[in-house]
């Protein structure tokens, strides 16, 4: 009768705490593998059947149950001009087909029109007001087109008119037109400006306004310094400015001494060459 040889054996799990012999072979019989020992690793070194390392070749008409392709941090899948279909698409892909052989549900870099996806709008009027979807350059030029052709400019509108207050801050409304002139047809509102008086002074400041009440009750004597302050430098321009003076509830005799006025300091030309008195009434 013929010798049989017959090689210690065991399932996967026993292997897994079993160390062997250097060179020596075991049969893991889950596996229906050889494992080759080395003395030290635990388990062994199972070697490959014919069957797995068949799957190494080009794959024909293959189904693969639970392919794992990894997370590779880089690269491609290079399918050799094979069409791959019915692969689920992830969020990090752009499309609603599940086919990537669909190509009209896919967008593609090189794609020269992508209006027909529907998180594209194509709408002139913007009416649907979308914070999540995307707008075509045509409707987004052709909103700002009809929104500003709607508004006229002011060189266009005869008859503008202000919403709220003007600021012209440090600019000056001027006319281009030779000796022209701008003129209101109705009577023009001055704002009331911020006037000081005191002992033998008063002042007004020009940049809070260009009407003063001056109401000389708190005087100590006639007015020996007039102050104007915050004057417009601006070359080829004047100020003007309206003040009203009065002469006080228990004092109705006090007035401006305009020489005393002029020599300290405040230069004011009369015509007539005399200022006037302050009389009541």
């Amino acid at each position: 009768m013929a010798k049989q040889l017959q090689l210690r054996r065991g399932t996967t799990s026993q292997h897994s705490s079993f160390t062997g012999l250097v060179g020596e072979v075991t049969v893991d019989t889950d596996k229906d593998v050889v494992v080759i020992h080395d003395g030290s690793t635990a388990g062994g070194e199972p070697l490959a059947t014919e069957a797995s390392v068949a799957l190494k070749a080009p794959l024909t008409n293959a189904i693969l149950v639970t392919p794992n392709l990894g997370t590779p941090s880089a690269g491609t899948i290079d399918a050799d001009n094979v069409t791959i279909s019915n692969i689920a698409i992830g969020a990090e892909c752009t499309g609603a087909s599940t086919d990537l052989t669909d190509t009209a549900a896919l967008t593609y870099n090189a794609d020269a029109d992508v209006s027909a996806n529907t998180w594209v709008l194509d709408e002139d009027a913007m009416g649907t007001d979308s914070a999540t979807k995307l707008a075509t350059q045509q409707s987004i030029k052709a909103y700002v087109d009809t929104t500003v052709g709607a508004t006229n400019e002011l060189l266009e509108d005869t008859t503008p008119q202000l919403g709220g207050s003007l600021d012209v801050l440090a600019q000056v409304i001027t006319t281009s037109t030779t000796n022209g002139h701008i003129s209101f047809d109705k009577g023009l509102t001055e704002k009331t400006g911020t006037s000081t008086v005191g002992t033998t002074v008063v002042t007004v400041d020009l940049s809070t306004g260009n009407f003063f009440i001056a109401d000389l009750e708190g005087l100590s004597g006639n007015v020996l310094t007039f102050t104007i302050s915050n004057p417009n430098a601006t070359a080829n321009q004047v100020n003007n400015f309206v003040v009203k003076i009065i002469q006080g509830t228990t004092t109705t005799t006090r007035n401006f001494t305009w020489a005393t006025v002029v020599s300290n300091g405040t230069n004011i030309d009369w015509a007539g060459g005399a200022g006037p008195d302050i009389t009541t009434g």
